[in-house]
């Protein structure tokens, strides 16, 4: 059984600047796969590398969604 989830997960830049999202796993979610809208990337965040981004206050703040489940990290950018 495949239990997925998509969370969304907003971010407000304070300044333009480079940015980066990282999580650590208990393993009780099988992958976490942050998938930015606004660049049409995604990162697996179960790999323990960050996810850097570039990001401005104009920017949306509904940029994010973090996938959660899965046996596998499926279409995730290298």
């Amino acid at each position: 059984m495949n239990d997925e989830e998509a969370i969304p997960v907003h971010f407000g830049a304070g300044a333009s600047d480079t940015y980066q999202i990282s999580m650590e796993s208990n393993g009780h979610f099988g992958t976490l796969i942050l998938e930015d809208l606004f660049a049409g990337k995604h990162q697996d965040l179960g790999s323990g590398l960050p996810y850097v981004f570039d990001a401005h206050p104009s920017d949306p703040s509904d940029r994010f969604l973090l996938r959660t489940g899965g046996d596998d990290a499926t279409n995730v950018d290298d």
